[in-house]
């Protein structure tokens, strides 16, 4: 099963998780990945411990997104999740 939030807009991102009985693993596509792309894992990272998301993928396509918008992307794609929204 898998939920997204988000949109490819500038200044947004578009996040995607999926289950799996794996480990979560973190999967960033950004423009500006070779500035922030540690600073993107690391808040993606965070918030998927605090949601409790220890398996499955989280797929990050970031547009120059604040790492406020990220946090929110997660945790709405998390919550569509839980409740079986797959948009």
């Amino acid at each position: 099963m898998r939920a997204t939030a988000g949109t490819d807009r500038k200044g947004d991102a578009l996040v995607t998780i999926e289950t799996g009985k794996e480990p979560i693993s973190i999967e960033i596509t950004s423009p500006v990945e070779a500035l922030f792309g540690r600073q993107i894992a690391s808040t993606a990272e965070q918030t998927a411990a605090r949601l409790g998301l220890t398996t499955g993928k989280l797929i990050i396509r970031d547009n120059q997104a604040l790492d406020f918008v990220i946090t929110a992307r997660i945790k709405a794609a998390a919550a569509r999740l839980e409740r079986g929204v797959t948009r």
